[in-house]
């Protein structure tokens, strides 16, 4: 009974070490690189690295974003996180504008065929229509609008 709780309480008490010495990345992180870090707070902070981060750094500094940019380490936006203190971390990929314009085009087609439905009504006294313009025109209004939705939003992937 003793040797079970013996090996327990070891087995705990070495888990946390080897929590604490995990690597936040295995790749350096150029500076400039626009980031966002979950802290073990919960709370979230992005922003573009100040220095390159590197495998067994200690510390971070970044310029929060958005926001103008930084004139250096000593500038009132910037600040430095433990590496300890941080949960994840992320780095930007761009933007979504792809998926946006995607999603836009099928938009823009559906709408394009009920403009053409709306306007080739012969029961309301409308003349048929010619289908092509209407699908066209409503998606290349779809790519345009859904390119511009996407872009607002950020794309992530895990820090390598």
């Amino acid at each position: 009974m003793r040797l079970a709780l013996l090996s327990t309480v070891l087995i705990c008490g070495a888990a946390a070490p080897l929590a604490a010495q995990r690597q936040l990345v295995t790749q350096p992180v150029d500076s400039g690189t626009l980031v966002r870090i979950r802290l073990d707070s919960g709370s979230a902070v992005r922003g573009r690295l100040l220095a390159a981060l590197q495998p067994g750094a200690q510390a971070l500094q970044l310029c929060l974003y958005p926001g103008r940019q930084c004139s250096g380490a000593a500038d009132a936006r910037a600040r430095t996180l433990e590496i300890s203190a941080i949960r994840r971390l992320d780095v930007s990929t761009g933007n979504h504008w792809v998926t946006g314009a995607l999603i836009g085009s099928v938009l823009g087609f559906l709408a394009g065929g009920m403009a053409h439905g709306f306007a080739s009504d012969t029961d309301s006294g409308g003349h048929p229509q010619s289908l092509m313009p209407f699908l066209v025109r409503g998606v290349a209004g779809g790519v345009l609008w859904g390119a511009i939705f996407g872009a607002g939003f950020d794309s992530w992937r895990h820090a390598p």
